[in-house]
């Protein structure tokens, strides 16, 4: 019974690296490691990286001022807010008021 059997992939390859491209590669591998489960296992990484192309790091940078950042979960959670009125089980309205003749004079 070979190594091959009973396993769902079942073509090795073997790749080989400089040092400084090893170092460049585990630095890489452990980064993305921490931070999303699916790449905990270096060939899960190296499997996704090679047939989906380039991973991309997104770096997310808060404002220094905290009253900036704490303005815009405010207005996300108005948004919410409104769409869980529209769609609530009351059915509530969602459209504007009906203009009256007063209204559109002013």
């Amino acid at each position: 019974m070979g190594w091959r059997d009973n396993r769902r992939r079942s073509v090795c390859k073997k790749i080989m690296f400089t040092p400084e491209e090893w170092e460049q590669t585990r630095r890489i591998h452990e980064r993305w490691a921490r931070n999303i489960p699916v790449y905990r296992r270096w060939g899960d990484f190296a499997r996704q990286t090679l047939m989906h192309g380039a991973l991309m790091n997104v770096s997310v940078t808060l404002a220094s001022d905290p009253e900036v950042f704490k303005a815009e979960p405010h207005h996300i959670g108005v948004n919410v807010n409104q769409t869980a009125h529209c769609a609530g089980p009351t059915g509530g309205s969602c459209s504007p008021p009906p203009r009256t003749r007063s209204t559109c004079w002013q």
